[in-house]
């Protein structure tokens, strides 16, 4: 599945952990971020990913320590590269409410 329109917002580099589930999934499966935005994040990972997906970063503080946040997106693209799916996520209703630590990375790597 390839992307077929253009991003809405911009997206940053960004190397992190994650772990990644469709709905319906058990347990979820490791994943790499390459890039992270206000519309969604880009992972490598080897889960066969589609329709609704459970995101959750793991972003290291200020002090070192691992702040995990879990957002929910839908697949927008997948591609198979080596042995990995490379996975467009597009975020749904992000709010600073349950997603105050990623939306102040986004704004931090974005301006």
């Amino acid at each position: 599945m390839e992307r077929k329109t253009p991003r809405t917002f911009k997206r940053a580099s960004y190397i992190a952990l994650a772990a990644v589930r469709n709905e319906s999934a058990a347990a979820p499966i490791e994943a790499h971020v390459v890039n992270l935005g206000f519309g969604g994040v880009a992972v490598y990972t080897r889960a066969d990913l589609n329709g609704q997906v459970e995101v959750t970063l793991f972003h290291e503080d200020r002090t070192g320590k691992t702040v995990t946040e879990t957002l929910w997106g839908n697949l927008a693209w997948k591609r198979t590269v080596g042995s990995l799916n490379a996975c467009g996520i597009e975020f749904g209703n992000l709010n600073p409410e349950d997603h105050a630590v990623t939306l102040a990375l986004m704004e931090s790597l974005l301006k």
